[in-house]
Formats: C-alpha cells, structure tokens, sequence
C-alpha cells in the first residue's frame, strides 16, 4: 500500500504542476497530502458508473480531473449525464466527489486559491471552476451541508477542549468550499434557471426550488457554519468565509440575489415571479429583514441608471399580503436611516430634497400596490406602527398622497384622524406620542386640503365630529393634551375662519416655539418628483461593506508577519566549573530596579501613538479595535476630550451622534479595568455637553437600536448622571460612579485586591450608580419619618435636650445653602431641559412600548428584572432632579402615576428589584407633590384620585405580604402609607377650615 501513495510534487519538482503554488501559508499543526499513484494509465470514463467507481477509490489527481471533465455541466452533450438532475447516481457521485476531492485533492487542485466569481462561465476551466459547477445544484449544495454537519460532534466539546487538528482542517477546508460555492451575486438565479432547463415536470420543479428555498432562505447555512467555526474556534470575522455564518452579511448576500433575479425576469414571466416570492416569503424568516430590503433597493433604485424600477414593484405585487406588510415597514426603516436620520430642523433646503426622495419611492409603492397603500393610510391615522418615527416621514407619506389626483386619500385620512383625536379614551390612555403624531397628520393634511380644495376642508371643520374634538381635547385632564388641541384649533381656524372670528389662546404656551413650530406644519408643502430626480444616499450598500471587510482581512495578513516585532533573547551565562567557587560567599540577590525594563532597547515603543486633540482622530481611536494602544488611548482620553470641546467650536456637534453610538457600541476586548468607568465618563458628558440632542436620542435608541442588554443600561445609567450633573450634583454621585478616591489606605497597596478582583468582591460594585444614588432619594424622604418616629416614642419632647427631628432641621439648612451654591452653576432653563429632554422621550418611549406590543412581555427585553428596574431608577432620578417647581409638574405626575399603574400588577412586578424600584418611584413623585405646597397635595386628591387610591391598596397588600427580613421593601411600603396617610388628614383638614390633623 506503501508504494501506491505517495506525498504530492513539490514546486521545484521537474514536472510542471497542475496548479501555481498557493502564496497562502498552510495551517499549522497539520499538512494536507494528496493521495497519487505512481504510474497508472489514463482512465477512460464512458458511463456515471464508471465515474461513481473510480471516485470511490484512491485516484490520482489526473483521474479527477477527467472526472470532472466529465461531469461539468459546462461541457454538457445531447444524451450525457447530466449531474444536476437530482437521482440516486448523482446523489452518490456528489458524496463521492466532495469527500475525494475534500480530503485527498485539496491542496493539488489549487483550491486555496480565490476563484474567479464567474466560475460557472462556460470559458473557465480550471479545477475550482470545474469542481464549483457539479456541485452548483439543490443537490450539491444539500449534500455539501450534510457533509458538513457529519463532521460535527454530537455533543458540543467542552470549553477549552480544541477540535482536532486534521478534523478542524477538514472543516475549514469544507467552510472554503461553501463559502466560493455560495459568492457569486446570482447564484440563486442560476440555480433556479437550472431547474427551470433541465427539470420536465412542474411538480419537480416545485418541489426542488423549495428544497432551494429550505437550503438557501432558511437559517440552515447559517447555523450549520456558525457551529462548524465555533468548533474550529474561529471566530466570526476572523477568517475571509465566516461571512456565510454571520447573519447581517449574510442577508445581505441573499438581497443581492433576489435583485439580481428581479432584474432578469421578464414583468409577463408570472411563474417566475412566484417562485422569487416565495423564496423572499421564506428569507424574512431569518430576522434580517432590513438587510435584505437595503440590498434590494440599493441595488435597484439606488443606482444611477436604475434598471430595476417596474421590476421591484413587480417584485413587491407577488407577495403575501401579510409579507408585503413586513417588507413594507422595513423599506420605511430603511429609507429613513438612507435619507432622513440626519436631518436637522434648521437645515430646510436639505430636509426638502430628503423628503422629496422618500416620497418618490413612496409614490411607486401606493401607486400600484393597494395592500401597501391602505396599510400606510392605517399607520398614518393611528400614529403607532409601520416605523414612521418622525415628522419627516410623515410629511414624506402626505406629500404622496397628495400628489394623488383624487383628493380621497387625503379626506379619508384627515377625518379618521379626527375621529382619533377627540376620543375620549384615546386622549386618555394614548401614549402622548401617538397623540403628537396624529395632531401632526392633522395639521399637515388640513394645509393640503386647503390649497387643492378649500371648500373640501370648511366642509371637515363644520362637522360634529371635529367640534366634539376639540372640545374634549379643552376638557382633557393632562395640559399637553389640551395643548394639542389648541394648536389644531387655532391652525384650522386659522385656514378656514374670517380673521375676526379665528380661534385664539391668549397663554404663554401658545407663545412658544414649540408651538410656532406646531402652526407652522399646516404651511408646509412638499413636492414629489419623477423617478428619474431620485438622488441616491450617501451610504454604502451592506455588499460594499462585505467587500471592504474582505479586502481589510488580506490587507491584515499580510501585514501579519511584519506586524510582530521580534527581540532578541539575552541568556544568563552559566558556569560549569564549581570547583573555583568553593571559598566564595554567596550574597543575597538585590532587589530589581524597576527603571531598567524601561530602559531595555529591546521593549521601547517609539511608535507611541499622541492623544488625540480633534473628535474625528477620537472616533478613529475608537474604531481602531485591532490597535491596543490607540484603542485604550482613546477611551481613556474620550471624557476629557469631549469636555474640552464642548465649549469650543462645532466639531462635537458635527460627529455627536456618531461619537455617542460608537461609545455606545464599544466592547471591552482587552479586559480594561476601569472600562465601564470610562465609557460611563464619556456617555455622561457628552449627555451635559448636548442635552437637547443627545437626551432624544438616547431615549431612541433604547427602544429602536438593536443593542445588548448591558449598552442599553449604559444609557439609562449615562441619561440619569447627565441629568444629575446638570442639576450641580456631580461631585456628590461621584462616588456612585465609581471615580478613584484617596483613602486611608491608599498608601498599603500590598494590603488591597488587585483592581479586577477588588471590582467583584466589593459590596459597593454590586449595585449600578443610579440605584445607589436612587436608594439615597427615598432615604432622604423616609429619614425625618423615621426621626419623628423616634421623638414619639422617647417620651414628651420638654423633657428632652435636643429632639431627633430637630437634627434635620439643621440638614435642612445645610441642603438648602448647597442648593443656592450650585444654582449659580446650572442653566438657567434646566426644568425645560430635563422634561423635554429626559423625562418626555423616555417615558414616551415605554408607553409607546407597552401600547404597541401584546400584552404577554415574557419575551420582551424590556421587561427583564435588571433593565426594567434600571429604567424605572433613572425616571426617579429624573422627575427628582425637576422637583417640585417645575411647570410641567401636572405632566410629569400624570404620567409617572400611568407609568406607575401599567406596571404594579405585570409579572415582572414581583421581582425584588423591580418592586423596589416601583415603590421608589411612587414615593418619589408623592415627595414632589408635597413639596409642591397644598396645590400639589389636592392634585393627588381630586384630579388622581383614582390612581393614588388603588396605588394605596396596592402598597397596603405588598407591606402585608412582605416577610419581615426584606427591610429595604417594607420600610419603602411603610412610608408610602404614612406619606398618604398625612396628605388625606391636611386635605380633611382644610376642607373644614382647620389648620391642625383632622380624623373619623
């Protein structure tokens, strides 16, 4: 058997080699052999048996070459065998061909080498093209991921425990083969004109693209790879074919198919349109739908010459209703992040072309796709749904409907939403921005119906229906619902009413900029353009972003050797004759000087990357994650750095949003050890920096940006210290952050944990800033109770020196003088800033969570213990900040008691911390209404009494239910109760006259 293997050629062999030498250097640990004989005629193949036969046995690499000669569907003849047609013959010589040529012919075809993307041309023969094409069918592509998942364990190996090594090469080795099978753009489109050519019967062909669709559209090729480099521990982005197993990437490559096949099918051509629909149908299943619909429209109406216009709404009319809904909402995501995510209200010349390149996409939509046209009808009327998140999509979606040369739609819109707008129920448990957007269609539909059909809108304004409106709006008990509906009457009466009899509030509010802006949406007009002024955005398609990433990994490993620096190795000398040292003293060995590693030629760094001084080196600092230096550099530089440029110039302006998401997006891959803390620094002051634009932005990225559990509770933790700081309390929550302090000890390092470990093991650590600083809130609030407690108890206060409470008396005074101090430092509007900023988009937020999803939460992330609790600190971090003389302290109340009721009997309530949080925060808004004087205290009586009182019940069963050793609960409870217990007796009290407590 010896004789008959043999190692295969090497390059400087006599005999010229099939294949050019890979410049790729092998993996370590293994060598790749193939398996030739010595001498052996040249096999003549007539039949597929004889190629099944000859596959099945050791062959040399000559022999598989003719067997791929072949078997190429390239070369294919009148009466051939023809491997793409599935049978039992071809399902064996597809196994035989992919376990030969894998594991014995590897390396002599020349598969390391990067193919040509066009490999199934006709005109390629090499090896790799010739192998790709046999197995380029349903067929092959199955058998290649059975191969796969054969070599996998059963069981996952233990963590730590490697793959082994020639089983780990024939892994990768199978990955590389899948990977340039799968690469080229209309792969699928192939395979289905394949089918489509060779295949007789229709249920054949049937059955066979949705065995495509099971392969390709599903998640079996990504799971399968993701498993296959989990075991070879590879991790995803390392290696140039993980792309198959990452799932943006991945998305991206299936839209670049379907729009390849979308812009070859005829729009006559109804059978293949059924079939890309069912084949889109299967792929939204992945959960990527939004990289698939980018690619689609990057691909086919992005493009300057864009020659897929009338294939892609064809695309969109072959679709399930429910999926052309799904497909849908993710154009709107995508359209809005392509044209509208930057746009600032100051910048209306570019705000105008934006909206007008959304609204011609749009336009093609509901001009020939009804389904999608009433869908979007729905979501404009309701406000929720469909990810229409700003006012610029919505005058995007108006401008459409405009542009219709019936006035229907735009009726049909205007009254429905009137019809929302002044119900009852609506205004009362409606989240406040559902209600903002729909005034907003309201004013924006009422200008269009003004300028194309005046006697249309007079006739809307009369009905009942609108005057029933906007009188419950006045009646309404929150002040921004009643703000509403003074914009919406004052603008309609404004197009439709005399000037001497228009509607007109003479209140500051009416005064304000928000509100002008309000009045000045029924003025706006946007215009839709043809397709062919369709401006593509600036933004790259996710196949750009595939192709960059490959080309940035060669770019790497080819760097990879000179990256390393090499150091020569210094040798002690040893002495083997110990004779001579028979009469020598040894000494102790001196202590090593720490200054000499410093001055090792050898270690010196020269190429010490600076600090950087602009936000753009900052963010190139940051995004550098494969630099060690620049990377933590960067992060340890970025608070300080934003703080200087906060005042400065409008450098922080321009990059703000992509500064706070990649800080939020940063990973801590070296194990810094104060990296929470730095990144916290630097979410927190670029918070203080902007709070205007960066407190929305936060509250919409929580809910809408796809981030993990602990970015999310970075932002919450980032929005409540950035409120606190501009309060003036940053010097007393930095403790809570975690800032170095000089202790006592300081100077006994030897005595202290190293500072990876003291961070697990301190009790303090165990607990996020803004839950301490929370806990610190309702101690504050429940310490005089308890101290009056205690005078109670002690005996008469004339008997006594000093009382307990008169100690706080003194606290009083102290909090009290620290307030005017730092009253000098904070803004002048700061109640405005944190309502609108903070406390509005947050609270919005959740309610329009909560609105929108079922009423089951155990799937949703928001409603784990952890982030649910942190949420619910941070409001009461907020709404303590505002405090009691704020003049939206009738808003912040009702909403926080909203907040309140939608939360004490949901399923997550039970948990310890989101029960404790609750309690905080019930305690805390009740402490601002005292504050606020007996005004605050008959609100909490007359206006929200229902909620205080089934609130009280609540609290009365939780400090029943409560074991005695949970204090931090019960003493929370106990509070509540006596808290609401002396509001009832002052209320009593003064509805008789009476000054003093009044009980039954």
């Amino acid at each position: 058997m010896e004789a008959l293997l043999k190692v295969a050629k090497s390059s400087d062999s006599s005999e010229e080699p099939l294949i050019p030498h890979s410049p790729v250097p092998e993996t370590p640990g293994a060598q790749r052999i193939s398996v030739i004989e010595d001498e052996q005629s040249e096999a003549h193949l007539s039949s597929p048996e004889d190629v099944l036969k000859i596959l099945k046995s050791k062959i040399p690499t000559s022999t598989l070459l003719e067997a791929l000669k072949f078997l190429d569907p390239a070369s294919l003849e009148n009466g051939n065998f023809n491997i793409i047609i599935p049978s039992s013959l071809a399902a064996q010589i597809l196994h035989a061909l992919i376990t030969t040529t894998i594991c014995d012919h590897w390396a002599s075809l020349g598969m390391e080498h990067d193919p040509k993307p066009s490999y199934h041309l006709p005109s390629s023969q090499t090896p790799q093209a010739m192998l790709l094409r046999c197995v380029k069918s349903p067929s092959g592509i199955g058998t290649l991921l059975a191969y796969l998942r054969s070599l996998l364990p059963s069981q996952t190996p233990p963590q730590g425990k490697s793959a082994s090594s020639d089983k780990g090469i024939l892994i990768q080795d199978t990955l590389s083969l899948l990977s340039r099978l799968l690469s080229p753009s209309d792969l699928i489109l192939h395979l289905l004109t394949d089918i489509r050519r060779f295949i007789d019967h229709e249920v054949r062909k049937q059955l066979l693209w949705q065995e495509t669709i099971s392969l390709l559209a599903s998640g079996k090729v990504l799971s399968i790879s993701a498993e296959s480099l989990r075991y070879t521990e590879l991790s995803v982005g390392t290696s140039p074919h993980s792309w198959i197993s990452d799932g943006k990437l991945y998305a991206a490559w299936l839209g670049k198919n379907i729009s390849s096949m979308a812009s070859q099918f005829s729009i006559d051509d109804d059978q293949a349109w059924k079939y890309l629909g069912a084949f889109i149908s299967r792929t939204l299943s992945i959960g990527q739908t939004d990289q698939v619909v980018n690619e689609i429209l990057h691909t086919l109406l992005f493009r300057k010459d864009r020659p897929g216009t009338e294939n892609f709404i064809n695309l969109l009319k072959f679709l399930r209703q429910h999926d052309q809904k799904r497909i849908l909402e993710s154009i709107l995501r995508c359209l809005e992040r392509a044209y509208l995510v930057n746009l600032l209200e100051n910048e209306d010349k570019i705000a105008d072309a934006s909206i007008s390149n959304v609204s011609i996409i749009l336009s093609l939509i509901t001009r020939d796709v009804v389904i999608m046209k009433e869908t979007l009808k729905t979501w404009l009327i309701s406000g929720i749904g469909g990810s229409i998140n700003s006012v610029y999509m919505r005058r995007s979606l108006l401008a459409t409907f405009a542009s219709d040369p019936e006035l229907e739609s735009l009726s049909q819109i205007f009254t429905k939403s009137i019809d929302i707008f002044g119900d009852k129920l609506s205004i009362k448990h409606s989240p406040i921005t559902a209600q903002e957007a729909n005034a907003q269609v309201i004013l924006l539909t009422a200008g269009y119906l003004h300028r194309l059909e005046t006697t249309n809108l007079s006739s809307l304004v009369q009905a009942s229906s609108y005057l029933s409106a906007i009188s419950n709006r006045l009646g309404a008990a929150s002040t921004r619902s009643r703000f509403l509906g003074m914009i919406v009457g004052t603008s309609l009466s404004k197009l439709t009413d005399k000037p001497e009899s228009r509607m007109k509030f003479d209140l500051a509010e009416m005064e304000s900029d928000e509100a002008s802006w309000f009045l000045r949406l029924s003025d706006t007009q946007d215009q839709v353009r043809t397709i062919t002024d369709l401006e593509p955005p600036h933004t790259l398609s996710s196949t750009e972003t595939v192709k960059k990433k490959a080309l940035k990994f060669k770019h790497e490993k080819m760097q990879e050797s000179s990256a390393k620096p090499t150091a020569s190795k210094i040798l002690p000398l040893e002495d083997s004759d110990e004779s001579n040292d028979d009469g020598l003293i040894p000494y102790q060995k001196p202590d090593a000087d720490a200054s000499d590693s410093d001055e090792d030629p050898t270690l010196i760094q020269r190429s010490k990357p600076i600090p950087p001084v602009y936000i753009r080196d900052l963010l190139t600092y940051l995004r550098d994650v494969d630099n060690y230096d620049r990377y933590i550099l960067g992060i340890s530089t970025a608070p300080s750095l934003i703080r200087r440029k906060s005042g400065f110039g409008s450098e922080l302006d321009e990059h703000i949003r992509d500064l706070a998401l990649t800080l939020t997006s940063l990973h801590d891959k070296y194990d810094v050890p104060k990296f929470q803390e730095y990144r916290l620094q630097s979410l927190t002051t670029l918070v203080v920096a902007r709070p205007l634009v960066l407190g929305p932005w936060i509250a919409n990225a929580f809910f809408h940006i796809d981030l993990s559990q602990s970015q999310r509770s970075s932002l919450l933790v980032a929005l409540g210290l950035g409120a606190r700081e501009l309060a003036g309390y940053r010097e007393e929550d930095s403790k809570a952050m975690g800032l170095p302090q000089v202790s006592a000890d300081a100077s006994f390092p030897s005595q202290r944990l190293p500072p990876r470990l003291e961070i697990q093991y301190d009790p303090a650590s165990k607990h996020t800033p803004t839950e301490v600083i929370s806990r610190n809130i309702a101690r504050n609030s429940l310490e005089p109770l308890a101290l009056n407690a205690v005078d109670t108890l002690s005996g008469p206060n004339a008997l006594k020196v000093r009382t307990f409470s008169s100690r706080m008396e003194v606290e009083k005074k102290k909090r009290e003088q620290e307030q005017l101090r730092r009253a000098k430092s904070i803004p002048k509007d700061l109640h405005r800033i944190l309502f609108e900023a903070f406390f509005r988009p947050l609270t919005s937020g959740f309610s329009l969570m909560m609105y929108s999803t079922s009423s089951y939460n155990g799937n949703n992330p928001f409603f784990s213990p952890h982030l649910l609790s942190l949420f619910i600190q941070t409001t009461n971090l907020i709404i303590s900040t505002i405090g009691p003389s704020s003049v939206n302290q009738l808003t912040i109340t009702s909403d926080v008691l909203t907040l309140l009721m939608s939360l004490h009997n949901s399923a997550a309530a039970t948990e310890p911390t989101v029960l404790s949080a609750i309690l905080s925060l019930f305690l805390a808004i009740l402490d601002i209404n005292i504050a606020s004087g007996s005004s605050g205290e008959e609100r909490l009586v007359n206006e929200f009494a229902e909620q205080v009182m089934e609130m009280r019940e609540w609290v009365g069963g939780i400090f029943e239910r409560t074991p005695k050793g949970d204090d931090q609960v019960r003493m929370l409870a106990a509070g509540i109760m006596v808290k609401l217990g002396e509001v009832m007796n002052r209320y009593q009290g003064r509805l008789f006259g009476m000054n003093a407590e009044f009980s039954f």
